[in-house]
Parts: structure tokens; C-alpha cells; sequence
């Protein structure tokens, strides 16, 4: 697998490009769309969690609400929408798999690659929102893009297994929506980490996107580089993830050029 992206390197990045390009060609607002949608996603959770602090101080993120929220909401929208995209990219380029020979990973890291575009530009408006809420920048700030290309290539490795499924289940996609809305609330994403039960928390590891996002907003919000056994966990999420999809891929090639 590896090899089949290292060839086709050029194509995925001038696919992706395009695909950025031509997303929301004609539109007034164009590229604008990018920020529009997690922004106001944000707005909207945040005027509900900001009565949550003034009823319940226990519902306090110790940070300010906007800041913690797009910490937690941007990282999570691009992955929850790579996966979508990422599963998408075989029967979106069915017609390619029919005539001509090609892996269908490349199509997978394509789709994926034009998601994560848009979390660069997310990541760096954020960074100037947290100047502008008083956050003094530190050197940590400089693991973010790490973290979040850690974060888009776990969105790779699982969207690579997805692809693979939704060709054989046609199911899997309606599936996969409703499956990230409930994934949004086993996560501290738009509530506090303290009101996770205590015997619970430590469970939080085996939830993949949870160290992604803890460790980003410890970046930011805590002026320290994530711990250890943070690290360990995206590391071995990403591994498992990609040895996982790159075997279901090789298995499954001959049942997917079939079935498109």
C-alpha cells in the first residue's frame, strides 16, 4: 500500500488540490464554506454550554467556552468528515476502478487529503483566536500540526477499511452517519473532561480520537507537550488502524475491482 501511494504521489496531491478547487466552485463565499460550517457549529454549542456554566459551575471547561470548544469541535468535524469522504471514494471514483488499473487507496488518501486542507486553515484561525483570548503562545503550539496530521491519518486508516465495506455492505455509510453522532458524545468534546466519572477517565485511551484531542488542547490551553502515554496512544491508534485498513485493502482488491 504504501508503495501503490509513494507512486502515485503527484496524483493524490494534484486531485486533492482540485477537488479543493472545484468543492464550492461558483459559490459567492468559495473556500469561505471551510470555516463557516464548524464555526457555526461552534456558536451554536457554545450559547447552550454557556448556560450550562451559568446553572451548573460544575460544568465549567476552566477555559474560555469559544476556545475550548474549537479545540475540541474543528479537530473532531474534520475527522468525523475525512471518514465520511475517505468511505465515499471508491463508488465516487467507480468509473476510474472500471477502466483503468488503479489501487484503490490512492482515491481513499485523495478524498482524505482534501479534507485535511481545510483543517490547516482552521487550525491556524484558531491559533489567532487563542491570542485573542489572552493565551500566551508556547512552544507547544508548534505540536498542533503534528498532532492533527497524526489525527488525519488515523481518519485514513479507518477510512481505508470503511471503503473497503461500504463496496461490499452498501449499508455501511447510512450506518457510519449515525454511528459518529453517537461517537460525538463518548467523547469530552463539547462538555468537560472532570464530568467524566473518575473510575471511567482512565478508560478514555481506548477511545481512539480522545488522545488527539486532549493532547491538542493541552498544546494550547495548557502550555505543555502531551504526555507520554498520550503519545503512545495516537502512535498505536495510527498503526493499528493503518495495518488494519492496508490488510483488508489487499485482501479485499479483487472483490472491490468485482463489485464497482
Amino acid at each position: 500500500m504504501l508503495t501503490h501511494l509513494f507512486d502515485y504521489r503527484l496524483y493524490i496531491t494534484r486531485a486533492a488540490l482540485n477537488d479543493i478547487r472545484f468543492r464550492y466552485a461558483g459559490m459567492s463565499l468559495g473556500v469561505f464554506w471551510y470555516l463557516i460550517h464548524p464555526a457555526m457549529t461552534v456558536g451554536v454549542y457554545a450559547a447552550v454550554f454557556s448556560g450550562l456554566i451559568v446553572a451548573n459551575p460544575a460544568f465549567n471547561p476552566g477555559a474560555p467556552v469559544v476556545l475550548y470548544l474549537c479545540l475540541g469541535l474543528i479537530p473532531w468535524l474534520s475527522f468525523t468528515e475525512s471518514l465520511l469522504h475517505g468511505s465515499d471514494a471508491i463508488p465516487q471514483h467507480r468509473l476510474y476502478l472500471r477502466r483503468i488499473s488503479l489501487p484503490p487507496e490512492i482515491f481513499v488518501a485523495k478524498n482524505v487529503m482534501s479534507t485535511a486542507a481545510g483543517l490547516g486553515v482552521s487550525i491556524v484561525l484558531v491559533l489567532v483566536l487563542s491570542l485573542l483570548f489572552g493565551q500566551q503562545p508556547t512552544w507547544s503550539w508548534t505540536l498542533v500540526p503534528v498532532i492533527a496530521l497524526l489525527f488525519q491519518l488515523l481518519a485514513f486508516g479507518m477510512a481505508l477499511t470503511l471503503a473497503t465495506l461500504r463496496v461490499l455492505v452498501h449499508d455501511v455509510g447510512e450506518l457510519l452517519r449515525a454511528i459518529l453522532h453517537l461517537w460525538t458524545w463518548t467523547l469530552p468534546i463539547v462538555y468537560p473532561e472532570s464530568l467524566v466519572p473518575e473510575q471511567i477517565q482512565p478508560w478514555l485511551l481506548l477511545n481512539p480520537p480522545y488522545a488527539f484531542i486532549r493532547s491538542i488542547r493541552a498544546a494550547v490551553l495548557e502550555g505543555t507537550a502531551p504526555s507520554i502515554e498520550l503519545w503512545a496512544s495516537m502512535l498505536g491508534w495510527v498503526a493499528v488502524t493503518l495495518l488494519l485498513g492496508a490488510v483488508v485493502m489487499k485482501r479485499s482488491r479483487s472483490r472491490i475491482k468485482d463489485s464497482v
